[in-house]
Formats: C-alpha cells, sequence, structure tokens
C-alpha cells in the first residue's frame, strides 16, 4: 500500500482504471440481486455486513481481508501491478473540518478575524 498523494498522476490513472474494469466484470453473487457488476458486489457485500461488522472485534480484520480480495481481483482480473492507494482519513478530515471553520470565522459578516495566509 501506498499513500494516495505519494502516487504520480500515471500510477493514478493505472488503479482508476483498474477499478473501471470491474465494473466491465459480470457480478459473481447471485444473493445481491441489485449488484449490476463486480464493482457493485464489494458495495453490496460491505453494506450488508455493515451492521454484523462494525462496532465488533471483527471490524479491522474484516476490512482488511475485504481490501485483500480486492487488490488480489485488480490484479489476477484486471492487470493490475501498482500499489494499492490508500487515504489517510483522519487527515483529510481534520484539514477538511479545519478548512470549514477557518472559512466560517472569515467569511462571516460580522467577525472582525484575520487569518494569516488568507
Amino acid at each position: 500500500m501506498q499513500k494516495r498523494e505519494a502516487l504520480s498522476k500515471k500510477e493514478r490513472k493505472e488503479y482508476i482504471e483498474a477499478v473501471k474494469c470491474l465494473w466491465t466484470l459480470p457480478s459473481v453473487d447471485p444473493e445481491f440481486s441489485a449488484a449490476q457488476n463486480h464493482f457493485d458486489d464489494y458495495v453490496a457485500v460491505h453494506m450488508n455486513q455493515t451492521n454484523f461488522i462494525h462496532g465488533t472485534a471483527n471490524f479491522l480484520p474484516w476490512h482488511r481481508y475485504l481490501i485483500y480480495l480486492w487488490e488480489q481481483k485488480l490484479r489476477t482480473q484486471c492487470g493490475y501491478k501498482g500499489y494499492l492507494p490508500v487515504c489517510h482519513y483522519h487527515k483529510l478530515l481534520t484539514e477538511t473540518i479545519l478548512t470549514i471553520v477557518v472559512l466560517e470565522l472569515v467569511q462571516v459578516p460580522g467577525r472582525s478575524i484575520q487569518v494569516a495566509g488568507l
């Protein structure tokens, strides 16, 4: 795995193309009748297991296994050879919240807060 931000534009494009490839593969799980393709299979499995996995001791191992299966499918069925990009959501969320708070403070009429660099 590699940080999403560390991937070159070429590597990001290769990953996106591999994910798009999953959309071209047929659904393999008849249990999820709404699944139109193999990408949908992963979404359906995650959605249907959320109430049984989130908030349990199985949370991390289950997600790691699902991501392992995802990566293997990208490699074996879609020819992907690169790293699996990961996003540090806690950093992204913190930066997004900070940006929203700062922009709100700066742009709300009647507030006189000066923010350096903005």
